[in-house]
C-alpha cells in the first residue's frame, strides 16, 4: 500500500468517525430539545378560577400585607404559573470586575412544582462561541447543562445530583418573588415580621425549607431579598450555603401583578469581610400569569 493510499484511508476513517460523532450529537440534541419542551409543557397551567381578596392577607404581619396588596390587584386571578422573557448579563466569577456575557432567556415557574429556564448566550467574535443552556427543577430533581453552537456539550451537572437538586430547588424558591400569588397564606408558606420594613417568609417544598428576608418599601414595593443559597459557584470551592441577595432596581406591572423587572443576583451579600460579586443582571421583557 502506498503512502498516499494510507493517508487517504486514514482521512476517510477520520471523516467517518467525525460524521458519526456529529450525527450522535445531533440525535442527542434532538432528544434534549424534546425533553426541554416536555418539561416546559408540564409547567403550564390552566387559568385559575379563584380570585384574590384583600381579606386573604389580613392575618399576616404588616409589611407582608403591604407587599402582597401592592403586588396583586384586587380580584386578580390567583395565578399558579408565570412565563417570563428576559435579557441581561452573567458571569460565573465572584469577582465584581470579571467580564459579564449578555444572555437572553425565558423561564416558566409553577407554584408547588418547579421551574424551567432556557437561555441563549450569543457569541462575541472569536472569543466566545454561541452557547445555549437549560436549567430546571421538576419532579424533585434539579438539572443543568450548557452547549456550544447548540450542539457540543460544555458541561452536564450530573456528578453531584443531591447538591444540584438542592441548588435548583432553592433557585425555584427565590423565583417565587416573580409569582406573588405563590406567597399568599397556604400550606408550606409561613410569614414572620422582623420590623415595619422587613419580613421573612419560610417556604417548604418537597421536604426542603428555605427562608427569604424581604425589604419592603412604604408603598409595598419589594426592594431587596436576602437568603442563603446552596452552591459551589461564585468562588466557592465546595457546596455550601452562600449569603446571597437580590437587589431590585425597578418593578413593573404585568396584568394584575407587579413584580421586579430589573434586579441583580449577588454572591457573598452583606458580608463585612468579603467583597460581593454580581453574578446575574436581569431585565424582564414580558410576564404572562396563568
Amino acid at each position: 500500500m502506498t503512502f498516499q493510499a494510507i493517508i487517504k484511508g486514514t482521512f476517510m476513517a477520520l471523516t467517518g468517525v467525525g460524521g458519526l460523532t456529529l450525527g450522535s450529537l445531533g440525535l442527542l440534541q434532538g432528544w434534549h430539545a424534546m425533553q426541554a419542551n416536555r418539561l416546559w409543557r408540564s409547567m403550564k397551567t390552566q387559568p385559575s378560577t379563584k380570585h384574590f381578596e384583600p381579606a386573604m392577607v389580613e392575618d399576616l404581619p404588616a409589611p407582608a400585607q403591604r407587599y402582597l396588596l401592592h403586588a396583586i390587584q384586587p380580584n386578580a386571578r390567583l395565578a399558579s404559573s408565570v412565563e417570563v422573557t428576559m435579557h441581561g448579563a452573567y458571569t460565573h466569577s465572584a469577582d465584581i470586575k470579571a467580564p459579564k456575557y449578555p444572555f437572553r432567556g425565558k423561564r416558566i415557574i409553577r407554584a408547588g412544582k418547579g421551574f424551567v429556564f432556557k437561555v441563549v448566550v450569543p457569541g462575541s467574535g472569536l472569543q466566545r462561541l454561541h452557547e445555549t443552556g437549560l436549567a430546571y427543577y421538576a419532579n424533585q430533581k434539579g438539572y443543568e447543562r450548557a452547549k456550544y453552537l447548540n450542539l457540543i456539550p460544555i458541561y452536564f451537572r450530573l456528578s453531584d445530583p443531591v447538591d444540584i437538586t438542592r441548588t435548583f430547588l432553592e433557585r425555584y424558591i427565590t423565583d417565587l418573588v416573580l409569582l406573588p400569588s405563590a406567597l399568599l397564606p397556604q400550606p408550606g408558606v409561613e410569614w414572620q415580621a422582623i420590623d415595619d420594613q422587613h419580613a421573612k417568609v419560610k417556604i417548604t417544598q418537597d421536604g426542603q425549607a428555605m427562608s427569604l428576608t424581604l425589604t419592603i418599601g412604604p408603598a409595598g414595593e419589594l426592594q431587596e431579598v436576602c437568603f442563603d443559597y446552596w452552591s459551589a459557584k461564585g468562588g466557592a470551592k465546595t457546596y455550601q450555603a452562600i449569603p446571597c441577595g437580590m437587589q431590585i432596581h425597578q418593578e413593573q406591572r404585568f396584568g394584575d401583578y407587579t413584580i421586579p423587572s430589573s434586579f441583580n443576583f449577588i454572591w457573598w451579600y452583606n458580608l463585612p469581610d468579603r467583597e460581593p460579586g454580581t453574578i446575574f443582571e436581569f431585565e424582564l421583557d414580558s410576564a404572562r400569569f396563568r
